[in-house]
């Protein structure tokens, strides 16, 4: 019974995944996508909560395990602003019985630490001033790391993420292959689906042998699938963290160049990296069987009368 099942699941999981390759899309929640065609079942999008009723239709079809990469602050804002169908899907989420469910990993939790690895990128003369700040007045400090932030790009926010909290990042890959090892597609998201679930995408690109062309690709396409009113939405908050976020709305290619090149000098690439945040060789194989998996059933049964039905 249980072997039936799983084949099922992998028809299901066949058929949706050939509709969202063959340019299937979600309606109300935005940036959804494969994370690559070497990693069938694993998509990433930004937030579930503006779902629309054929989205809910979708991830219950896909048996969607979240990933959800975002603190607590924003799941409460983005519950805030919900739509009907988000707050349907957020009861089906919070329903055991059902078929989709969430795992959360806030990777940036740890605000101090991230703002720690903020304060180590400043360059030598604004590392002094920092330090004096930090003796004297701490309301300065922390508006000058807020301003780093703000003004040193998306590449500056991508590697003080990786840095402050690896074993996060390793919690969230392994999340991946638990939710894969059940049959289940895998839908990473945080609040844009760009900035943390682009740096956890790539990462698993890298695993999976995608490379650095496709990786950076990938990264950038958000900034055409999310338009600058749309981002500034998804970010509004109380602008109680004190940074100015809108002015790292976009995903310039560059800057996953030069996050690519950061672990490539930090760690000897994404590779170790991965390796350092907990996730070893089983881990990879797991990812890679699960991917043959879906692949031959998409050999075996593109042609099945289910898969055509469904």
């Amino acid at each position: 019974r249980k072997m039936a099942q799983s084949k099922a699941n992998a028809i299901i999981l066949c058929a949706c995944t050939c509709f969202v390759i063959a340019g299937g899309s979600t309606t109300g929640v935005r940036n959804f996508r494969p994370v690559s065609s070497s990693l069938p079942g694993v998509y990433r999008c930004a937030a579930p909560e503006v779902a629309s009723a054929a989205d809910i239709a979708l991830f219950e079809r896909l048996q969607c395990v979240f990933i959800d990469l975002r603190n607590n602050d924003e799941v409460d804002m983005a519950r805030r602003k919900a739509t009907p169908e988000g707050l349907q899907l957020l009861g089906a989420i919070a329903d055991s019985r059902s078929s989709v469910s969430r795992v959360h990993i806030p990777v940036l939790a740890d605000v101090d630490a991230f703002f720690d690895a903020v304060e180590r990128r400043l360059p030598l003369q604004k590392g002094f001033e920092a330090f004096l700040w930090k003796l004297v007045d701490g309301r300065r400090l922390n508006e000058m790391l807020y301003d780093a932030v703000s003004q040193g790009g998306n590449a500056l926010l991508n590697t003080a993420m990786l840095e402050c909290n690896v074993p996060a990042w390793g919690r969230a890959l392994e999340a991946v292959a638990d939710g894969l090892d059940e049959g289940r597609a895998v839908v990473l998201h945080c609040a844009q689906g760009k900035d943390r679930t682009g740096v956890l995408s790539a990462l698993l690109q890298s695993a999976v042998g995608d490379t650095e062309e496709d990786i950076v690709r990938s990264y950038a396409l958000s900034e055409e699938l999310l338009d600058r009113k749309t981002t500034l939405a998804l970010t509004q908050g109380d602008g109680g963290d004190g940074v100015d976020w809108s002015n790292l709305h976009g995903s310039p290619p560059r800057a996953m160049v030069e996050t690519l090149r950061w672990l490539e000098q930090t760690y000897g690439g994404a590779d170790r990296f991965i390796a350092a945040a907990g996730c070893n060789d089983r881990w990879r194989t797991r990812i890679m069987d699960a991917s043959v998996r879906l692949d031959l059933a998409m050999a075996g049964e593109r042609d099945d009368d289910t898969l055509l039905a469904l």
